[in-house]
Parts: structure tokens; sequence; C-alpha cells
């Protein structure tokens, strides 16, 4: 038989192709097999398995094509199974990379001596480890203090008299002649709305940024403003939850964390001013800056007291570590302005402890910070809570807390950054 009969026989074997088939919709062009005849006329042609279908739906290279007649089905998916080993994986190295906050601390706090350290402690006033200065601190605010100025008794009275809790505020110890001395005491609407606008803020389960702007930022700015207009310091707000810590000064094994707020000292004497501006300019880094960040709203403004905020359901451990990483940076910032002593006998310009407030949710604290004197371990010291956002007792409370602080505790501090024979030379807590 010649080749050409051969070829046009086996041509003929195909099976016809179906009249309602129609093209593939792959736009991907198909490699398909050469077309080449059997070895032997005599071996039949195995038909080819068909998958899922009653016609024959592949093509001579086993590409499957879908059918008009063909029972519809879902997509095969992947199984879970298949998927679950990356994930864990994926997890496992997520973990590996980063740690949680109490294990950093627990790092942090076994640090060799050589490598600095630092340490979460309780506050205890009992600790041989506390400096005096802060002993000192603490006793007098635990005193029994008037919160309100015995000038505006009978504007609470009248004010809280239709309320439930009208008796509170005829308590004759609540008020003091002496209250004006620490800064003005808020009007009773602005405090309302303060408890009215943090009760909003945990009913509806709001983010921290939500507290800031609602509750937070307010009273902070009501407590220093008042003081500031009474010249009674120079004290301002500083919203700073952007700011990092300059790598320079960064802790060794210490995680970069930010907080949230700032009280910053703004003197408006020239001499202080020129004198903070010249301070500055000695700082040899393409940055200068008087603090441990470059964050461009506090280069200039010395931090007097840092503010970190969480929620009431956030990990107090997270709060712990963002705080001892912040004050730990700012101990290495004074150390470069002001460095230590070579000798005990030289008098030291440092502070004894740096403040701090810890809020969460309603609630107010403050957080101290010194160094051991003998490792030179950071320490942190938590906490000493000063009032709350429920009530506007509570509140009342933290106003007059926080504005003694800044009477006895953060206006000496900020002596350290004035230029000499620039008012009073006092330590802290000699005032």
């Amino acid at each position: 038989m010649r080749n050409s009969d051969i070829v046009q026989s086996w041509l003929s074997s195909l099976p016809p192709i179906e009249a309602n088939k129609q093209d593939t919709p792959y736009p991907i062009k198909r490699s398909r097999a050469f077309v080449s005849p059997p070895i032997s006329m005599d071996r039949q042609r195995s038909p080819s398995k068909r998958r899922r279908g009653d016609g024959d739906d592949t093509d001579m290279a086993g590409h499957e094509y879908p059918r008009e007649d063909a029972t519809p089905r879902p997509p095969r998916s992947t199984r879970l199974t298949d998927a679950l080993p990356s994930i864990a994986s994926s997890y496992r190295t997520g973990s590996s990379r980063s740690s949680s906050p109490r294990k950093q601390l627990f790092g942090l706090s076994n640090l060799p001596e050589g490598q600095g350290g630092a340490e979460v402690c309780t506050l205890d006033i009992e600790d041989e480890r506390m400096p005096a200065e802060l002993v000192d601190l603490l006793l007098r605010l635990e005193k029994q203090a008037p919160i309100l100025d015995q000038q505006m008794r009978t504007e609470f009275e009248g004010h809280y008299r239709a309320t439930r809790a009208a008796q509170r505020w005829m308590d004759p110890n609540l008020y003091g002649e002496e209250r004006g001395n620490i800064g003005p005491t808020p009007s009773p609407d602005f405090v309302d709305d303060i408890v009215q606008q943090a009760r909003e803020c945990d009913r509806f389960l709001l983010d921290e940024g939500a507290w800031s702007h609602m509750v937070y930022y307010p009273l902070l700015r009501c407590i220093f403003n008042s003081r500031r207009r009474a010249n009674m310091d120079e004290l301002v707000v500083v919203p700073c939850s952007s700011a990092s810590i300059d790598p320079r000064y960064r802790m060794a094994a210490a995680p970069f964390k930010k907080v949230d707020f700032a009280i910053a000292y703004t003197p408006r004497d020239a001499s202080a001013s020129n004198h903070l501006r010249l301070l500055m300019q000695a700082d040899p880094a393409p940055d200068p800056s008087l603090n441990h960040t470059s964050y461009l709203g506090l280069c200039g403004r010395p931090i007097a007291l840092s503010v970190e905020v969480k929620r009431t359901t956030d990990s107090t451990d997270t709060a712990k570590l963002q705080l001892l990483t912040w004050l730990g940076s700012q101990w290495k910032k004074l150390d470069e302005l002001f460095p230590p002593p070579s000798s005990q006998s030289s008098s030291s310009k440092q502070p004894a402890y740096i403040l701090s407030l810890l809020i969460q949710g309603h609630d107010w604290s403050l957080v101290a910070s010194s160094r051991d004197s003998d490792t030179k371990r950071v320490l942190l010291w938590h906490k000493f809570p000063i009032g709350d956002t429920q009530t506007a007792l509570g509140v009342y409370k933290i106003v007059q807390k926080v504005q003694e602080l800044a009477q006895i505790a953060l206006v000496p501090y900020c002596q350290m950054f004035q230029p000499v024979g620039h008012g009073q030379d006092i330590n802290l807590l000699e005032a």
C-alpha cells in the first residue's frame, strides 16, 4: 500500500468533529502533538479516557475542554490541609522575629551589668534603690490637700444641687484657700463635658486616638495653659505620637518606642530662649535636638513630662515597655547635655528622676524613672494613681495632682535648661 493511501486511511478512521462544539474559551495558545500514522494498521486504537463527561472532551494532547451538554460542576478547590503547612510555617517565622512585650522586659532586666539594662519596679518607697527625692515627692502627693478653690464653693454647690451627688460637693474638706497657689480650678461646665466625652469613648469602644482628641488633649491643655496664663510656669502640651527615638540614644537591646504627648518647656524670656538655641546648636548631629528625638515640634523644647496613652483593655506590659524605652533614651540624652561629674565631690546638674503619666482609659497614674546609683540601670517605678475621668470629682483630682506635680517637680526640672543666674537655682523638691 502506498504511503498516501495509508495516511488517507488513518485520517478516515478519526471520529467526526461535533457540529455543536464551540471553540475553547481559553485565550492561551495550546501545544499540540504532531500527527503521525500508527505503527501498524492491524492494532486497534484504544479510546481515550474521559473525565466527568458523556462525550469525548479531550484533544489528542490530553487537554480537557468544557462541554455545553455536560453537567455543570463547581470548580475544584484547594484542600485546606494542603495550605496549612505554609500558613503554620509563616506564623512561626513571624513569631521568631518579634517577641512579646513581657519577654522583651525580661530580656532588658537580665542584661549583664556592663551592657546597661533596665527594670520595671513596684512603686515602693521602702525600696532602697528609689532616690530620696522621689520618695519625698510621693509623700507630698499622698498628703490630703483641697482639690477645689474656696472662692468657687458657691458655684460648685449650685451647679450640682440638682444631682444625686449634691451632698458630695458640700464637704468642706474639698475646698481651700491655698488651692489657688498651684493653678486655677476649671469650671464645672468644662469638667462635665470631659466626663461626658470620656463616657462616650468608653461606651462605644473608641480607639486611643479618639480618647486623645476628645478627652486627654483638652484636659491636659486646660491644666497647663491655665498655669501658663497665670505666669506659674512655661510648659505647653505637644502631641507627638509620631516622634521616634534617635538611634544614638536607644538603650541596648531595647525596641524603638513612642509616646503620645510631651509637656515641653517653652520659655517666653529672650535670654532663656537664646540659651536653649545655643544648647541645641552644640549637638553635632545633622538634626540637632535638645531631646532624644529629632521630632521638629520638640527639637528646641526640652521634655519635662511624657504622657503615654492606652485603652483600658490594652496590655499593661506594652505600656511599661514603651515608657521604659522612652525614658531610658531620655536619660542618655541628659548624659550628653549634662555630663555626670567625674568625682563624687562634684555637684551634678542632672535630676534624680524623670516623670511621666500613664493614662489607661479613665485611669490616670504617675510613673517615674530613676537610675540605680551603683549599676546605673534604668528603673521604672510603676505606678501612683492620681485620678480618673469617670466622675467630675475624679477629674478635679487629676487637675489638682498634675498642677501640684508641675509646681513642685516640673518647674525645678526646667531650671536645668536655663542660663546661669536666670531665676532661682533650686533642686527638685526644695521649693
